[in-house]
């Protein structure tokens, strides 16, 4: 969510066999250019432009959910992805979100999914969650 040119996603996709990435933005400048590196990496990937909200794609048939939600808008955009996360995710289905202070995303992503777990890495944190049985 928040994919941006790809990138991240990408690597994971070309180094993970089997993986099936679908990358999400609200820019189409970011949709294009993910688009043409995984055409340059030679990864099959499904990119989303999501300028009018959350698409439907979202179904609960995902197994990981990644994003690094910007914390600038007071973390209305963090309840977005997270929303679109607990929507994507099916039962056991695992979201990591990313930011620098776990105190300003953790109690948004509960509100989400009940347990989160911060990993912390360098001067960044990890949050991971578990979507419960439905």
């Amino acid at each position: 969510m928040g994919c941006g040119c790809g990138l991240v996603g990408l690597l994971i996709a070309k180094a993970v066999k089997g993986v099936q990435l679908v990358g999400v933005d609200s820019h189409s400048r970011a949709i294009e250019a993910a688009n043409l590196n995984a055409q340059t990496l030679g990864v099959g990937a499904e990119m989303i432009l999501a300028d009018s909200g959350t698409p439907a794609r979202m179904d609960g048939t995902f197994d990981v959910f990644v994003g690094n939600p910007p914390y600038y808008s007071d973390y209305r955009i963090a309840d977005v992805f997270l929303e679109t996360a607990k929507r994507a995710l099916k039962p056991g289905g695992v979201c990591y979100t990313v930011c620098k202070n776990a105190a300003g995303l953790e109690p948004v992503q509960k509100r989400y999914f009940p347990e989160v777990e911060i990993i912390r890495r360098r001067s960044y944190a990890v949050l991971k969650s578990v979507k419960q049985e439905a």
